[in-house]
């Protein structure tokens, strides 16, 4: 028991007991005015009971904390027999493990979405590993902003920004990743930009042709909701492969390439 549980997870414990004790011992001295009671003031029995308390409060808290993380990870492993082909599903898409999607790959990813803003700052230390090995390829889908009308049409998914905004964020991705190119000292063609001339209906990551990370954009954002992500081993379910290889052939040929 101590070899299965409170072993690997005593850190967590000894931290838990720091913070109850900590709080406690705060709360005491402020109902004593703050004059840093003393074994005189407290009594020996009063600082027993004070870290008895924050040892068991410690280690409830540990207990339900770890239940807690047991749980998931049993139904990610029941997940796992039951759909072997996700690696990853996240109730936010926020937390990816970009670190293994992104910095593990070895020959190419391509990333299809409106524009990439926050994203890179989440993954750049990753793309640096990517990029930095021998014949890496980075590939941006980007929409073509065809006239106002389709602007208007991006523009309403993004309610807290103006058109204009928009528009920069998208105009201005190429930028953001060859100034990234740059730092990193790698040559620009490293990288390649293609405009969509249509609508994008989801936001999607390909990596090394193995890796597909998906991820729709909500119909509205009044009110804005993280969406869901997948992250799906193609190799293991030939459909899915199907569609993915379809989609990004259509995409790809339907695209132009920015010079």
């Amino acid at each position: 028991m101590f070899q299965n549980f409170v072993k690997p997870h005593l850190w967590s414990a000894i931290k838990n007991f720091l913070f109850a004790f900590g709080t406690i011992w705060l709360f005491l001295e402020s109902a004593a005015g703050f004059r840093w009671i003393n074994t005189t003031t407290f009594g020996f029995w009063g600082y027993l009971n004070l870290v008895l308390f924050s040892m068991v409060a410690s280690l409830v808290h540990t207990y339900l904390d770890f239940s807690r993380k047991a749980v998931v990870e049993r139904r990610l492993s029941e997940a796992r027999v039951r759909f072997p082909e996700i690696l990853e599903f996240h109730a936010s898409y926020r937390h990816t493990d970009w670190a293994h999607l992104i910095g593990t790959a070895t020959h190419d990813v391509t990333v299809c979405a409106f524009y990439l803003d926050s994203w890179l700052a989440w993954v750049k230390e990753d793309l640096r590993a990517f990029l930095r090995r021998n014949a890496t390829k980075l590939r941006v889908v980007l929409p073509r902003i065809v006239d106002d009308r389709r602007l208007g049409e991006i523009a309403r998914l993004f309610p807290q920004y103006a058109p204009s905004l928009v528009r920069s964020k998208i105009t201005q991705t190429r930028k953001k990743v060859e100034d990234i190119l740059i730092e990193f000292e790698v040559p620009l063609s490293k990288a390649e930009f293609f405009e969509y001339p249509h609508f994008l209906n989801y936001s999607y990551i390909l990596v090394d042709g193995e890796q597909f990370f998906l991820t729709i954009y909500e119909m509205e954002r009044a009110s804005k909701a993280d969406a869901f992500s997948l992250t799906i081993d193609l190799r293991k379910n030939a459909k899915v492969r199907q569609f993915v290889e379809k989609e990004n052939r259509h995409i790809a040929a339907a695209s132009s390439r920015l010079q």
